[in-house]
């Protein structure tokens, strides 16, 4: 009784400790995020204006002076993780997220240990539990990706609709903004903002194309800087660009309709297993228990799971095809 005691005590520390060290490591990254910004403001380099002219998928973080490999990769990983919170439109910030995974890992493990049950499960429950929030917001941020990939040749349309009427170009974005709905609108508000501060229509869409990951967007971006070097009607050539796009995601939804088979195959093989776990032990309970009881089993239960994922993983990459 003392050991599982003590046991509670540690993860009940550990617990607190995590969010303690999450919160004073996300007010240090908030630092360095406007220490950084402030010196880009103040200067920016000839190297950044090329990243800027790079595919959406190449713009990468730089590493700062004096700072390590792991503490590069892990602000990273938190600015991606504070950009997709900010995309979905939850109101979550990165400490609240990373807040919810520690206790959804340590519950699990908590309730193991004052009720006697098998820690290795309650570990591997902890881990799945805490994968939760970060898939749901994985989720939401690709919902809304999709949803702004297909209201943007709408905008444009409206878009060149007004240029043709005679108005500027921020007369434009700010029809579009005012016109279209979220997320669309909300982002065109948001280059319309960055244009009245100064910044080209060029390099205020370039930002949304990194936040957004279009290509379609970026497309867009691409036709506008070629039009401010080369000149021309800029109507016509949003009006030729969106075609494009239009093409595109009837054939990027064309192809999904296509591999349905292969996604559903997919989901079929991925769900199949457990639930004849769950048949066989509904028809003959405790059938299943020496996979969970003796030391081999529980090495084939991971060894399944692993393989399972994995499985998973590669019928879904086999079913995706880039355009």
């Amino acid at each position: 009784m003392t050991g599982e005691i003590i046991l509670v005590a540690g993860a009940a520390i550990s617990l607190v400790a995590g969010i303690i060290v999450t919160r004073i490591s996300s007010r240090q990254r908030q630092r360095n995020q406007v220490r950084s910004r402030l010196n880009l403001v103040q200067t920016q380099s000839l190297d950044e204006r090329a990243d800027e002219a790079r595919p959406v998928n190449l713009i990468r973080r730089r590493k700062e002076p004096g700072e390590s490999v792991l503490g590069t990769f892990l602000s990273r990983v938190m600015d991606n993780i504070e950009q997709q919170c900010d995309l979905s439109g939850w109101a979550l910030s990165v400490d609240n997220l990373l807040q919810i995974a520690m206790v959804l890992f340590f519950a699990p493990i908590i309730v193991s240990v004052a009720f006697s049950f098998e820690l290795l499960f309650a570990v591997l429950s902890g881990i799945l539990l805490s994968l939760l929030p970060f898939a749901a917001l994985a989720v939401k941020v690709a919902s809304v990706r999709r949803k702004f990939t297909t209201q943007l040749p709408e905008a444009i349309d409206l878009m060149v609709s007004v240029l043709r009427t005679g108005h500027s170009i921020p007369r434009a974005i700010q029809t579009v903004a005012e016109e279209v709905p979220a997320p669309c609108g909300s982002e065109f508000r948001t280059v319309l903002q960055r244009m009245n501060l100064g910044q080209p229509l060029a390099e205020a869409l370039s930002r949304s194309c990194a936040r957004y990951r279009s290509y379609e967007l970026d497309l867009i971006r691409r036709a506008v800087s070629i039009q401010s070097e080369v000149g021309g009607s800029l109507a016509e050539l949003l009006d030729k660009t969106n075609y494009t796009l239009r093409q595109r995601i009837r054939l990027s939804r064309q192809i999904k309709v296509l591999t349905s088979q292969s996604r559903l195959t997919a989901i079929i093989v991925g769900l199949l297993p457990i639930i004849m776990a769950l048949v066989l032990n509904f028809a003959n309970p405790g059938y299943l228990e020496p996979l969970f009881q003796k030391e081999v089993g529980r090495l084939m239960l991971l060894l399944a799971v692993g393989l399972q994922i994995l499985g998973i993983f590669l019928m879904r990459k086999m079913s995706t095809i880039k355009i």
